[in-house]
């Protein structure tokens, strides 16, 4: 079951040879299921690349995506399906830079220029913030080597530079933060989890193995809760960054209400406590390696949420989804949902130099969990671990930390299967 077992090796094989066939093919070249197929290759090499440390090319299926979205011209807004995979891989594009801190070409009228059919769609408006973001960290790490080039070469003892850059790094960052915020006031009411209050709804052999704090939130679907967690990490990145700032600019910075650290921190700790709150829709009662046919627990979802989403199948007909749809997704996928947003909190559960040989001014200090939440997280790491077979490369659980794909490092996790289709 592990992403490199033969079993695994063999169809991607297949996968492989049959792109390659149908990139040459002018009907199948133009189709969806090129598209699809695209995107299901770089997912797959995403997880060896993070669990294997395959050295491929990270951006080969990407470049490729983009390239015959590009050929296809309007046919990418032709259905539904069509919308949804223009939508999910043009975004997939958009996140490598994220992952890679570079900066992303605002000239570029394919990446920036949204049709009107999705400029509001909250994938979209999302992506827009993801280049925001990019271009900040781009930013940053270039700004970060010049001061410690600076600082070696003792030109800028008065600090005067540094400070300007950095106060322009921290007024964009309150930004998109603002714009950020503006984006979770407004998504559609089929995106809004809903907490359980009451522990006796969920079943106990749930509660036993995935319940942190009394804590469980439930949304219409795992697709949907994939974006709000990763809305909260990139919201936890962000205010990470202008923790870091804000100490560098110092008391001379003039706003309104700049956020103390202890409002900052607070703030960070609600985000991580709605991320383990998502655990038990994820994964139910699992613990081993099960597949998706076999009897599992999961918390249960409300019917008015789930009629609240539009929904689409396989053939792209409206449908509703149902419990019995709710365990395929979870058993086949929850848990890769669920590991890039626990294994960031985990990253950045330590600090982070900006550039090699950082000091005090290039590092982003550790952010602060309540104390044994990490623990816990790292439990239910090892858990999805156990459950997909996924060898287990981090060492004990004491004094470490794990690679997550929206942590600042370059060790990032797969794009999931299902991304922004909703």
């Amino acid at each position: 079951m592990g992403p490199y077992s033969g079993n695994s090796r063999k169809p991607w094989a297949k996968a492989v040879a049959a792109t390659r066939s149908a990139i040459f093919d002018p009907n199948l070249a133009q189709s969806d299921e090129l598209l699809a197929a695209i995107f299901m290759l770089d997912f797959y090499e995403g997880l060896n690349r993070r669990y294997v440390n395959m050295l491929e090319d990270p951006d080969l299926h990407q470049k490729a995506g983009m390239a015959i979205m590009q050929a296809r011209g309007d046919n990418n807004l032709s259905t539904d399906i069509s919308r949804r995979l223009y939508s999910a891989l043009k975004s997939k594009y958009i996140f490598s830079h994220l992952q890679s801190r570079r900066p992303v070409d605002q000239n570029d009228d394919f990446i920036m220029n949204q049709p009107p059919e999705l400029s509001e769609w909250p994938t979209s408006r999302l992506d827009r913030v993801m280049v925001d973001l990019s271009n900040v960290l781009a930013n940053l790490e270039d700004y970060s080597k010049r001061t410690m080039s600076f600082a070696a070469l003792r030109l800028d003892s008065d600090g005067v530079f540094d400070t300007l850059s950095a106060e322009a790094l921290l007024r964009e960052c309150f930004r998109i933060k603002q714009v950020m915020n503006e984006w979770r006031d407004n998504v559609p009411k089929s995106w809004q989890p809903y907490r359980i209050q009451d522990p006796e709804e969920i079943h106990y052999s749930i509660r036993a193995v995935g319940l942190y704090n009394g804590l469980c939130d439930v949304y219409s679907s795992h697709t949907v809760a994939q974006m709000m967690n990763f809305w909260r990490t990139m919201k936890i990145t962000v205010l990470r960054l202008i923790k870091h700032l804000s100490w560098l600019v110092g008391v001379q910075f003039l706003l309104e209400h700049v956020p103390t650290d202890a409002e900052i921190d607070e703030e960070i700790q609600q985000l991580a406590d709605e991320i383990c709150a998502c655990v038990p829709f994820h994964l139910g009662s699992r613990t081993t390696v099960s597949y998706p046919h076999e009897p599992q627990r999961y918390p249960p979802v409300p019917d008015w949420l789930r009629e609240s989403a539009d929904y689409i199948d396989s053939m792209g007909r409206p449908t509703i989804n149902t419990d019995a749809d709710h365990a395929r997704t979870a058993a086949s996928a929850g848990g890769w949902f669920l590991l890039t947003p626990l294994t960031t909190l985990m990253e950045y559960y330590r600090p982070f130099p900006l550039t090699p040989g950082a000091d005090e001014r290039s590092t982003l200090e550790p952010m602060n969990l309540r104390q044994g939440q990490s623990r816990w997280i790292m439990g239910q790491c090892r858990r999805i671990h156990k459950i997909y077979l996924i060898p287990w490369p981090y060492g004990p659980i004491e004094g470490r930390g794990v690679g997550g794909s929206l942590s600042l490092s370059s060790s990032w996790g797969p794009k999931d299967i299902g991304a922004r289709l909703y």
